[in-house]
């Protein structure tokens, strides 16, 4: 095994882990295992948060909307964060977070919207991705809005997450 989070930070992962590579499966993977170590490993995973490699910022925050009700609404509460790349952090696990938080339709609609007008493009590429978890008129036209974004890759997350394709 390779030592990627252990007791000082490092989490040992299999092999079959190691050689999957790093798309979001392994992401997935690595957050549900630093969700199953238990309470002690939130402060780590919140330090991460601000980590200068992004892998490990969307481990972080996909690790802790993973691990429950308190972990996921504590992580929400980041996405009104100075810092863009722990915005972004936050948006991309927005799904799984506002699952595992119980946020009410309103409550989850408010959160997403908020990040789908971010003033960083990977923020809203990440939100509108969400959109689809949420229903009603103002969900669609948030996503028809989306669809009008300035950012070619917002545009494709909208199209995207709508069911279509490009």
């Amino acid at each position: 095994m390779t030592a990627i989070v252990t007791e000082d930070g490092q989490l040992p992962l299999p092999r079959e882990l190691r050689e999957a590579g790093a798309g979001w499966s392994v992401r997935d993977e690595v957050a549900g295992s630093l969700a199953r170590m238990g309470g002690a490993i939130d402060a780590r995973l919140f330090a991460r948060l601000a980590d200068p490699e992004p892998d490990v910022r969307a481990a972080a925050a996909l690790g802790l909307a993973h691990h429950g009700a308190a972990s996921a609404t504590r992580l929400l509460e980041r996405a009104t964060s100075p810092n863009p790349s722990v915005r972004h952090a936050v948006a991309a696990a927005l799904p799984v977070a506002i699952v595992n938080a119980g946020l009410g339709a309103d409550e989850a609609f408010a959160l997403v919207r908020g990040l789908a007008h971010d003033l960083d493009s990977r923020v809203r590429r990440e939100a509108v991705r969400a959109l689809p978890l949420l229903k009603g008129a103002p969900a669609r036209a948030e996503q028809r809005r989306a669809l009008l974004d300035p950012d070619l890759d917002v545009r494709m997350a909208a199209q995207l997450a709508a069911g279509g394709g490009p």
